[in-house]
């Protein structure tokens, strides 16, 4: 007998990425040559859809991309990838764009565009009880909050860009996804109860308050990509 999908929304970014692989990454100032240059899509949202619709999940995605070519192409590949595009808007300004270097040991440095992004929304979305939802934080906090008022059932947030996050949040969260940075970057989050810190290339496990701490590895060709499978919350 076939197990059931698992029924995840993920609310978030949607960005063309341009990537320049170089051997290292540069300092403050200074210019790296000898890169290889990447035109993919992305945004944190849409890359967490894609990987979760194509281990097998029943995924939806919420977010907004321009009336442009980008955006056409950013809704076609994750539709490919088997992601609902039902919930995703247009907007007046351009689809997202991330500039990335990464370097040999695939650490990587990123600056995000948000254009369409800024208007993603909720507005006629509903949720399932049995329904998880994830989202991030290069779409608005005033979003992530709405979202932490209108989810129903499992609520993960992975706080990146790493800013304080609003206690609305802070208190609905299930479960909050910081790499060693962002970790760092948000005091707070020492006293919440279930905290994911992935490590990139390194790989370690994770230590917090939670009774049960789940490991984060990474997944390979990307080391910085994390997997999280939540059954229930540590909270309830």
């Amino acid at each position: 007998m076939s197990q059931p999908q698992t029924r995840l929304t993920v609310v978030g970014s949607i960005n063309a990425d341009i990537t320049a692989v170089t051997e290292r990454l540069p300092g403050p100032g200074e210019t790296i040559g000898g890169g290889t240059l990447r035109r993919e899509p992305g945004g944190k949202g849409a890359n967490q859809a894609a990987a979760a619709a194509r281990l097998g999940g029943q995924v939806r995605m919420i977010g907004a991309v321009g009336d442009d070519d980008t955006g056409t192409w950013m809704k076609e590949a994750l539709s490919e990838a088997g992601v609902d595009i039902s919930g995703i808007t247009t907007s007046s300004e351009a689809t997202g764009t991330a500039l990335i270097v990464v370097d040999a040991e695939s650490e990587n440095q990123i600056a995000v565009c948000p254009g369409a992004n800024a208007d993603a929304t909720l507005e006629g979305i509903e949720f399932a009880e049995d329904e998880a939802v994830l989202t991030q934080l290069e779409t608005s906090m005033e979003l992530a909050v709405e979202l932490a008022a209108k989810a129903k059932g499992f609520y993960a947030i992975n706080a990146a860009p790493a800013v304080e996050l609003a206690q609305e949040v802070f208190d609905r969260a299930d479960l909050v996804i910081v790499n060693e940075t962002e970790y760092e970057l948000i005091p707070a989050l020492k006293d919440h109860p279930l905290v994911c810190v992935t490590y990139g290339s390194k790989g370690q496990p994770w230590s917090s308050t939670a009774k049960s701490p789940l490991r984060c590895l990474p997944l390979r060709p990307r080391p910085s990509t994390l997997l999280v499978l939540a059954t229930r919350s540590a909270r309830r």
